[in-house]
């Protein structure tokens, strides 16, 4: 085998892993996400202990774009 042919081999392996590589990240990125928070949850709320005194509940709704 020829150095220029082995080396050419050695390119489009490295090719092949790398593709092989991203896919295996980008399917393994979104299998990971997690779901939808339950908001039921005391423990998912954001609270800031501001104005307990106060006779009305503000909400913040952040924008999910």
């Amino acid at each position: 085998m020829t150095l220029h042919r082995w080396t050419a081999e050695l390119k489009t392996a490295g090719t092949v892993l790398l593709i092989g590589m991203l896919l295996l990240m980008t399917v393994s990125g979104t299998a990971s996400a997690e779901g939808q928070p339950d908001y039921a949850d005391t423990d998912n709320w954001a609270y800031f202990g501001i104005g307990e005194d106060r006779t009305a509940d503000v909400f913040l709704v952040p924008s999910t774009r």
